[in-house]
């Protein structure tokens, strides 16, 4: 999932999309152990106002080992809004059944 940092006091950020895909290199074991904590994606809105823009996708890499290869895609299309007070969420949820014993 990309984070939004730095978005207008009283603004919102619609991404689309809201998830990329990321190609890291590095050795194996490290790679096989990572976690999305040790790789950020984010786009930076500092300075931007309510509109639609193609936003660069940026990163951070926790791990020295550990470099990306590529971001798929590395612009995304951001419509910032005001904030009304209403949550539409970026995805949707996949329901889960239960069964009853």
């Amino acid at each position: 999932p990309i984070q939004v940092v730095d978005v207008g006091a009283g603004l919102r950020a619609d991404l689309s999309p809201a998830t990329v895909d990321v190609f890291l290199a590095g050795p194996e074991p490290v790679i096989q152990n990572l976690t999305s904590e040790d790789v950020v994606v984010f786009v930076s809105l500092a300075g931007f106002t309510e509109g639609s823009y193609l936003v660069e996708v940026d990163y951070d890499v926790l791990l020295d080992q550990v470099r990306i290869e590529s971001i798929n895609p590395d612009t995304i299309e951001v419509i910032i809004r005001i904030d009304d007070g209403t949550f539409v969420p970026t995805a949707t949820p996949t329901p889960t059944s239960t069964t009853a014993p």
